[in-house]
């Protein structure tokens, strides 16, 4: 008996089954993940093919190793109506892929529609019309089965190399208007290696022969044909999908960098490179939403104004960066210096719970600064006014935090000294405040 069937069939079969297990897992999350149809749709394919596989690792096992024939029948006979999937399933593939002209994408849906409606007319007659379905020759020795190959078969083979040349026209026409020949070449490739094997295996079953030397192996050109093109699909959108999270990778560094230079402009000031008022009012934030205990200090660098408008904005400029560098260079590793504007500057010393330590580095600041800053050559002298808050204890708000500032400022200022937040003082600010707006109401 000359039996066609061998395990070279039966190995295809096993280690494109497991080809294809990793192709669906893979595409499927992929597809859950990032809700792109084109995945979904190659999921669906390497499925379809994973049963193919399956269905013909099984038929042949039973076949050569237990000599089941009738077993064997009925799972070529699945075989077979699993392959008529792919004239559904492949314009499916289309319309979920193709980017180009609409005119394909209606034609797709329509093929996809057709090859579905004719697969129970497939099904039918494989059941009901065994002689005029039949199988593959290449697959099932004729003297086993005890028939010729039927009309319907033939059909049904034809229509899926038609369908696959379809797809290579399409595909090519796709790539080409946008450009993304090199990421689908191995679609391609698989393709075209498919539509060979396929046109082959229904040139050999009409003709009995097809080229020499392809003519003298013996397994299945369908099988093989349908390993080629989902592996050609699968290691295709593999390296699409690769390229595509490399431009996500990029994307996101780069989003990370305008992130991070957004913030340095948003938090820092240009001149002298210090964090901002922004950034003071976001690190205090911090610092009261942890109750761990801080001192505050706010300095006013006294007639600035006179000595900008005396001597310009860069000698004024180069003042501010002198006074930043001095303080920078006075206050603790764990204290943070800030410029929140014009000439007055604050900082934020963390783990201080005493008012006399505070109160300490404000005296050795003004001591400092009491030597003068340099600028155009020239040192010039300035007395700076200095305000000290206590958190959480003196202010558990920012707004309340900064306006004890400003309150003991204003008394600092007055006295040109240092001066401690205390609650008179705020009970001061509010009669002055009072006093104002009454004297006000009585001029007018």
């Amino acid at each position: 008996m000359n039996i066609s069937i061998n395990w070279l069939d039966t190995f295809i079969g096993i280690a494109g089954a497991g080809l294809m297990i990793t192709a669906v897992i893979f595409f499927y999350f992929v597809w859950k993940h990032f809700k792109i149809e084109s995945y979904r749709s190659i999921s669906i394919v390497c499925l379809a093919s994973l049963f193919y596989m399956l269905s013909s690792a099984v038929s042949k096992t039973m076949f050569l190793q237990y000599k089941n024939h009738q077993f064997s029948i009925e799972g070529f006979r699945i075989l077979e109506l699993i392959t008529l999937v792919f004239l559904g399933i492949i314009p499916y593939f289309l319309s979920a892929n193709l980017r180009g002209p609409v005119i394909f994408l209606r034609l797709n849906r329509i093929l996809s529609f057709l090859g579905f409606l004719l697969l129970p007319f497939f099904i039918l007659s494989a059941y009901l019309f065994p002689k005029t379905f039949l199988f593959d020759p290449l697959v099932i020795p004729v003297n086993i089965v005890e028939f010729k190959t039927g009309s319907v078969y033939m059909i049904a083979q034809a229509l899926l190399a038609l369908t696959i040349l379809y797809t290579v026209i399409v595909i090519s026409i796709d790539s080409f208007s946008w450009q993304s020949f090199k990421r689908m070449r191995w679609v391609q490739t698989g393709l075209l290696l498919c539509m060979f094997l396929n046109f082959s295996a229904v040139w050999k079953t009409l003709f009995g022969y097809f080229l020499d030397p392809f003519n003298a192996f013996a397994f299945s050109r369908i099988l093989l044909g349908q390993l080629v093109l989902s592996v050609g699909l699968a290691v295709g959108y593999f390296n699409h999908f690769l390229k595509q999270a490399h431009e996500v990778h990029q994307s996101r560094d780069a989003l990370e960098i305008s992130h991070n230079e957004l913030n340095i402009m948003l938090f820092t000031d240009t001149l002298t490179g210090l964090r901002n008022r922004r950034g003071f009012i976001a690190d205090l934030e911090k610092i009261l939403d942890s109750k761990k205990p801080a001192g505050i200090l706010l300095l006013d660098l006294d007639n600035f104004m006179e000595f900008n408008e005396c001597f310009g904005d860069d000698s004024g400029d180069a003042i501010l960066t002198s006074v930043s560098e001095t303080l920078s260079a006075q206050i603790p590793s764990d204290a943070a210096l800030y410029r929140m504007g014009g000439d007055e500057f604050a900082a934020i010393v963390t783990n201080i719970s005493n008012p006399d330590e505070l109160q300490d580095l404000a005296n050795t600041v003004r001591e400092i600064s009491s030597i003068g800053f340099k600028a155009s050559e020239k040192t010039h002298s300035f007395g700076i006014a200095i305000s000290l808050v206590m958190i959480p204890r003196e202010g558990e708000t920012t707004d309340t935090v900064l306006s004890n500032a400003y309150s003991a400022m204003h008394a600092a200022k007055e006295n040109n000294t240092v001066c401690l937040y205390s609650d008179s003082l705020k009970r001061d600010s509010l009669l002055r405040i009072s006093t104002i707006q009454l004297l006000r109401e009585d001029l007018r």
